[in-house]
């Protein structure tokens, strides 16, 4: 897939989309609904809305899947912890120290979307119209990576699905204005 090189992996346009895509209205509660009830990962699903928004299917390449896996590796053995922690502290007596780890938390979810990024961009992949049926095609095998099929279908019909469908489809809406513009 073609994509935008930044100058800085770290800093790219997985992660700009991910910081402003999980701002809007509702997506917060939807993604973490879909982590904490479903144990869906939250990174993938944005790595897929991103993909949808930008008009390109979840890639379905066995290299891609192979480096999937060691970013899944880097998920359960940074990320996940660092979660999990941050957790179990409480909020009001630990507050500067769970502050810290949550920086670190974040910190690793963008070295973890740095990762995605640079496989997403080694793809090969031609660009199609962005819809909603790309944006749920794409949420749909990232869930098949950790649900069953029954599990994705009941997913995909939920509450928190329909508004992160919803909130892709006002990205493109916004997208599309900005480019009449630019015109």
């Amino acid at each position: 897939m073609a994509a935008e090189c930044a100058t800085d992996p770290v800093e790219n346009p997985l992660w700009w989309f991910a910081q402003e895509f999980y701002q809007r209205d509702g997506v917060e509660t939807a993604l973490l609904e879909l982590q904490d009830n479903w144990g869906a990962d939250v990174l993938l699903l944005l790595a897929a809305c991103w993909l949808a928004s930008e008009g390109f299917e979840w890639p379905r390449d066995d290299d891609f899947d192979t480096g999937l896996r060691d970013y899944e590796g880097w998920r359960d053995h940074v990320i996940m912890p660092l979660r999990q922690v941050r957790r179990h502290l409480p909020r009001q007596d630990l507050a500067d120290f769970r502050g810290q780890v949550k920086a670190l938390e974040l910190e690793s979810e963008q070295l973890g979307l740095a990762g995605v990024f640079s496989l997403l961009s080694a793809v090969e992949a031609e660009r199609w119209d962005a819809d909603g049926l790309l944006a749920e095609d794409n949420l749909a095998l990232v869930l098949e990576r950790q649900l069953d099929e029954q599990q994705v279908e009941t997913v995909l019909a939920s509450e928190a699905m329909e508004v992160l469908l919803g909130q892709i489809d006002q990205c493109q809406i916004e997208r599309n204005d900005s480019h009449k513009l630019e015109q």
